[in-house]
């Protein structure tokens, strides 16, 4: 193997030891150069996966020795942790032959060791997938069927990211009955219709049959629902679904779940919760008569928290209810108005008179219409908000 020594020039490895060290190490030019040479192409040919060209034949290495000819010390050259390692493999070669005594290497070796780069930040904890899903699958007339279960190992807590929800045909299918249990509660916390958790409510909807979709609710096909709202829990979530009881003939279903373990919570631009401290509530009124000039209670609770969505569906002689508002009381305190009519709440006026239906992004008008009944007109309407309001630390309850 052939080295070319009159480029190799000492210094360059050891610069920073004693000066007695220099001129010991100067005396040993030849036999430092060979290591120097042999040294660095090979850790560029590892580095670059070369190896089978390490044959027999002689290696010129001028290159790699007049580049390290220059007059800056191998402890300024030891950019990464592989040329740290490197040079301290020579320095302890020298202190075997004794070139070099115990204080100068560990004296150099102080040096090379501070200027070795800080270790690359440990990677982020990210969060664990789970999911699950159901196709062509018997869902039995009067049963309610457990169609995913999930349980967590670990504190770190978990969100469902996805449900969707398909059926065989839309006999009863806007009524299918969706229960969510939580970490082993024996009532499910989540006690829904499948129409309503999407804001559409009606059977034989216009929609039925449209497309439409927002970030966190839609339906994007006939009998289709989903859901991308995030369902928080510490240790299990168990999701069944159970047909109305006017259905006595068993149908297909077709089932997708998805969730992430140690998913932060995120609602809104700014608020973020973890899955631990969070956890959804539903209030509900089904099948409720209102009196003209009645109001109605639609939420009370002890608890802070966020007024996430809200979705109604009203059948009526006409849309004259549209004028009651909307208040919320928070503590103690008086009553305040939130809404100067009841289409305001879901960001319309004029009791939507410019649509008889309409998805934004986080609002909807998913059914309007007038047919007739018994000689009258019956006004049917559904319209879901979400992200609405943020109350403070004391109880609230609101209504309508």
């Amino acid at each position: 193997m052939e080295i070319n020594r009159r480029s190799a020039q000492v210094p360059l490895v050891f610069s920073s030891p004693a000066k007695r060290a220099q001129n010991r190490a100067a005396a040993a030019a030849p036999r430092i150069a060979v290591a120097m040479g042999l040294l660095t192409p090979l850790l560029l040919v590892l580095s670059c996966s070369e190896l089978p060209k390490l044959g027999s034949g002689s290696v010129h290495s001028s290159s790699t020795l007049s580049s390290s000819s220059s007059s800056s010390s191998a402890s300024a050259s030891a950019k990464t942790a592989v040329d740290v390692v490197a040079a301290l493999a020579q320095a302890a070669d020298l202190l075997d032959r004794q070139l070099l005594t115990v204080a100068e290497f560990s004296a150099l070796k102080a040096e090379l060791l501070q200027q070795s780069p800080a270790p690359p930040p440990p990677e982020p904890s990210l969060p664990k997938f789970f999911g699950g899903a159901l196709a062509s699958h018997t869902l039995p007339a009067g049963t309610e069927l457990t169609v995913f279960e999930h349980s967590v190992l670990g504190d770190k807590g978990a969100a469902l990211t996805l449900f969707q929800y398909l059926g065989q045909s839309a006999t009863g299918f806007n009524d299918t009955r969706i229960r969510m249990y939580i970490d082993g509660e024996r009532s499910a916390s989540l006690d829904y219709s499948l129409y309503m958790g999407v804001g559409l409510g009606f059977n034989g909807s216009s929609l039925v049959n449209r497309s439409w979709g927002t970030a966190r609710i839609g339906s994007l096909a006939a009998y289709s629902t989903y859901s991308t709202v995030r369902v928080p829990f510490s240790r299990s979530i168990r999701i069944t679904v159970e047909m109305p009881a006017y259905i006595n003939t068993s149908q297909l279903i077709w089932v997708d779940v998805r969730g992430a373990e140690g998913m932060p919570i995120a609602v809104g631009d700014s608020i973020s919760f973890s899955p631990n401290d969070y956890r959804l509530r539903l209030y509900k009124n089904e099948a409720v008569h209102v009196p003209p000039g009645y109001m109605i209670p639609l939420a009370k609770t002890n608890r802070s928290g966020l007024l996430y969505m809200t979705a109604v569906q009203v059948e009526s002689l006409g849309y004259g209810y549209l004028e009651g508002c909307w208040r919320v009381r928070l503590g103690q305190g008086d009553w305040t108005l939130l809404t100067s009519g009841g289409e305001e709440m879901f960001l319309g006026a004029y009791y939507f008179d410019a649509h008889d239906t309409s998805i934004l992004p986080f609002v909807g008008l998913t059914r309007k219409e007038m047919t007739p009944m018994h000689g009258r007109m019956k006004a049917t309407l559904s319209a879901f908000v979400e992200c609405a309001h943020l109350s403070p630390s004391w109880p609230v309850d609101l209504k309508r």
